[in-house]
């Protein structure tokens, strides 16, 4: 029983840094396809 709650822990562990990890990708994505709009947006207007 102690080994299987041991190993879902740190599976649990390890699902909560891919997540963080995840998040900071999509956050940064989504910064550079922001700035892609207003570049291209200011581009035609210019």
């Amino acid at each position: 029983m102690d080994g299987g709650l041991m190993h879902r822990g740190v599976s649990f562990e390890f699902y909560v840094v891919y997540l963080f990890i995840l998040s900071i990708y999509v956050s940064q994505g989504m910064i550079i396809l922001f700035l892609m709009q207003v570049s291209s947006y200011y581009g035609r207007n210019l």
